[in-house]
């Protein structure tokens, strides 16, 4: 990174250190939290682990739904008329990849934010052996979360009051620390996805994207 970039650590699963950010980016900048202006925001943490367990469920749970969702509650009002919200997703959260039907039709009966979250905090219990023999259930559920949080997002009165744009962003299967070596595409390929979706014009920005196009398969 270049130009005036200056970095912040956060740990996006953590309520504390997400509440705390509006404060610290203020100080760095030197303004009051009052004059906080934020313009895009990208929801981009995420972990990937397989197995299923409680804790390995929890783990994605806080970091991939709960820690955008948070991210948002804490910057929302330092947003700025016609600002971006974007959360980088995954192919991995359609409907069609999850364990069980049902999942999907708990996650995306959900309709409020609130209603959401619960379910995100409940659905660990409903979910029935199938799970343990999948491929990554626990990250497939949990961005499957962050995927309705998404479209109920982009339906939020207040931000559409600003005009705010909110979407979701798939980068692909990336050779990265997470993808590994044999994933099909490069790290440049998975941030150019997410840079089409940034400099999309907001009328044209669809819900879900790869490589500026819509996805509808979610």
């Amino acid at each position: 990174l270049g130009g005036n970039t200056v970095s912040v650590q956060l740990d996006a699963s953590d309520p504390q250190s997400r509440s705390l950010l509006p404060t610290r980016l203020a100080e760095i900048l030197g303004v009051p939290v009052s004059e906080l202006r934020i313009s895009l925001l990208i929801n981009n943490a995420g972990i990937y682990e397989d197995g299923w367990s409680k804790e390995i469920y929890l783990r994605h749970l806080t970091t991939n739904f709960e820690g955008p969702a948070g991210l948002v509650n804490e910057l929302r009002p330092f947003l700025v008329p016609e600002a971006k919200i974007i959360s980088v997703s995954s192919g991995y959260g359609a409907r069609s990849e999850l364990p069980h039907q049902n999942i999907a039709e708990q996650v995306w009966s959900a309709d409020t934010t609130e209603k959401l979250l619960e379910t995100g905090r409940t659905i660990f219990q409903s979910v029935g052996p199938e799970a343990s023999s999948a491929y990554v259930p626990a990250y497939k559920i949990t961005k499957c979360l962050l995927n309705r949080w998404t479209l109920l997002l982009r339906q939020d009165a207040e931000l559409r009051a600003k005009n705010i744009s909110v979407a979701a962003v798939c980068p692909g299967w990336c050779s990265t620390r997470m993808g590994g070596a044999s994933a099909s595409r490069t790290p440049e390929q998975g941030a150019a996805s997410v840079l089409a979706a940034i400099r999309m014009p907001a009328a044209s920005l669809p819900v879900f994207s790869r490589d500026g196009k819509s996805v509808t398969t979610w």
